[in-house]
């Protein structure tokens, strides 16, 4: 059930997007992923796979998908996946520290660990476009891109480091929070 109530949170927290590149608008941040590896921390990674798939889902049958294909929705669960896997593996050794009431990683590991789930989101959001996303959205929509690696390198790169960095902040700040109060009520 908790899982499924933060899937729900997580596609509440989607109509909070923005964008933050105005030669690209449809590229939005929001904050879903904090509730997702809240999820994971909890009650492991196939859990949050499902609160993941849960708001992919509403979000497509709220919006209808990108000239009615899920290709949109589908690229941002895998975004998702990207993204909390590498922080919950890293980290789970130290999960009973980050549950109790000291909380005290060092930051050059907090760092490091949050730089490499970023890292992991713009590789993969970097091939899933290149491969996937952009040929599809020339295609379908009409959407040109003449030049791949410019479209890459000065869109879809930028736009994920400082998604991963900003939503690893507020996810940090959350976490360390919500983590010990959850652990004992769940």
């Amino acid at each position: 059930m908790f899982t499924a109530i933060m899937g729900a949170l997580a596609y509440l927290l989607m109509f909070f997007a923005f964008p933050i590149l105005f030669a690209l608008p449809f590229l939005k941040i929001d904050f879903s992923d904090i509730p997702l590896l809240l999820t994971t921390f909890l009650y492991g990674p196939l859990s949050g796979a499902l609160a993941a798939l849960i708001r992919t889902l509403l979000h497509y049958i709220q919006t209808g998908g990108d000239a009615g294909y899920p290709i949109g929705d589908l690229a941002s669960f895998l975004a998702s996946l990207a993204y909390i896997y590498p922080i919950y593996y890293l980290l789970r050794g130290h999960l009973q520290v980050l549950k109790s009431k000291e909380r005290h990683l060092p930051w050059p590991r907090l760092i490091l660990i949050y730089g490499l789930a970023t890292l992991s989101l713009t590789l993969v959001m970097v091939a899933l476009n290149y491969f996937v996303l952009a040929p599809f959205y020339s295609a379908v929509m009409n959407f040109p891109i003449n030049d791949m690696v410019h479209y890459l390198l000065m869109g879809i790169v930028p736009f994920n480091l400082v998604k991963g960095v900003l939503v690893s902040i507020v996810a940090h700040f959350f976490l360390g929070r919500l983590l010990p109060i959850l652990d004992r009520w769940l």
